[in-house]
């Protein structure tokens, strides 16, 4: 990813299974709004098309996130949001 204007930090030592990447960005509304960016590897579905295995892997995303925005928070400093990116 470039980053022409320096507005992404990329989180570096924090890792989950799920996750492909994770940065902070500043975001639109002002400059201390700065948003924690998760990127997921693509989370497939069942081999008949429902979404079960996806909701379960989402899951335990999620019940990781407050220990993640800790570990996140100790390398980048604080943060507003986080915003969760699923790849398609």
């Amino acid at each position: 990813m470039r980053n022409v204007l320096n507005t992404i930090k990329q989180v570096h030592g924090v890792t989950h299974p799920l996750i492909a990447d994770m940065y902070l960005k500043q975001g639109h509304s002002s400059k201390n709004d700065n948003v924690l960016v998760i990127e997921t590897h693509r989370l497939d579905k069942d081999c008949d098309g429902s979404i079960n295995e996806f909701d379960h892997d989402l899951t335990d995303l999620y019940l990781d996130l407050d220990d993640l925005k800790t570990k996140a928070e100790s390398k980048v400093g604080k943060f507003n949001r986080i915003d969760i990116r699923s790849a398609a």
